[in-house]
């Protein structure tokens, strides 16, 4: 197994000459591989050729067709995984979706992003929803909400048309427009809004904005046809 390619101490690397990226192509990848890897990656104490395949097997997994998979499982677990390996498995998923294309219509690609959809919103309800949120570090926060993000330009409105009413009923707030939104705000309990859910949606609207509309990121024509759709969708829909 390639977790056996690393000891539990990670300056006692049992096999230097057995490369990690010729075991990926005959062992499935677990996320226990991929915490250990982390580990032994970020571990300053970690000798350098351990290092060295450490950060090869990272790499591997990135460019692995199902290290999403294994990724989101770690990043979903319970008990939860270190930060570090938590945050490697939000970059490789969010390198899956990027892969997947500017609207999401690459092959195989509405099944990877709808699989994440709801992996990724079901964490969000269930570990979120009360002060354990505030147990999760603020990068992983911010991370995870980026993540979102690009599922949700990936994705909307063509695989995701219910986004903003999904991300917005997390939060207990009303999710009506127009005239209903005034006769749904004023019939909203305050006690069912959730405050760790409704600052959670916040990064998630702020993050949009980033990748949306702020005029210093740069953008190809492609992507900026891509924004300008789902804006106009937005405001027809939400």
């Amino acid at each position: 197994q390639l977790l056996g390619e690393f000891s539990s101490d990670s300056r006692a690397y049992k096999n230097p000459v057995r490369r990690l990226s010729q075991s990926l192509h005959c062992e499935f990848i677990r996320m226990e591989q991929i915490e250990e890897a982390v580990r032994c990656a970020l571990d300053p104490g970690t000798n350098q050729s351990v290092k060295a395949e450490a950060t090869q097997y990272c790499e591997s997994v990135k460019a692995s067709p199902d290290g999403w998979r294994a990724c989101l499982e770690l990043f979903t677990t319970t008990p939860e995984k270190t930060p570090g390996s938590r945050l490697f498995a939000l970059q490789v998923i969010d390198a899956m979706i990027m892969g997947a294309g500017i609207r999401g219509n690459e092959s195989g690609a509405a099944a990877k992003l709808g699989a994440t959809r709801a992996a990724l919103l079901e964490f969000v309800s269930t570990r979120y929803s009360g002060p354990s949120y505030q147990n999760e570090p603020p990068f992983i926060r911010n991370t995870l909400a980026h993540t979102i993000t690009l599922l949700a330009l990936t994705s909307y409105p063509a695989q995701w048309p219910t986004f903003v009413k999904d991300v917005i009923s997390l939060t207990g707030l009303p999710d009506a427009t127009g005239a209903l939104a005034e006769d749904s705000a004023r019939r909203t309990n305050a006690a069912s809004i959730n405050p760790f859910m409704v600052d959670f949606l916040l990064k998630v609207l702020g993050s949009l904005d980033e990748e949306m509309v702020n005029p210093a990121v740069p953008r190809g024509a492609e992507e900026m046809a891509r924004n300008t759709d789902i804006k106009d969708v937005m405001r027809v829909e939400d």
